[in-house]
């Protein structure tokens, strides 16, 4: 079990999570997992799936923003 806080809108961190999940559930062929961790004072979201992937030009273009 993880205990958590996170700091940040509650609309704007709901509407990622969903974003996240819609995505996932887009392209898995049939297995999405959420996981959450702490990483020192990080809470780490992890959304595994068994679909095709981002293609590693499309990486950057994607998450640069949040790197």
């Amino acid at each position: 079990t993880v205990s958590a806080i996170i700091a940040g809108d509650e609309r704007q961190l709901l509407q990622l999570v969903k974003n996240l999940l819609a995505d996932a559930r887009t392209y898995a062929r049939s297995v999405v997992t959420f996981r959450v961790k702490t990483s020192g004072d990080d809470v780490v979201l992890e959304v595994c799936d068994d679909g095709p992937g981002v293609e590693a030009e499309m990486q950057t273009r994607l998450f640069g923003r949040f790197l």
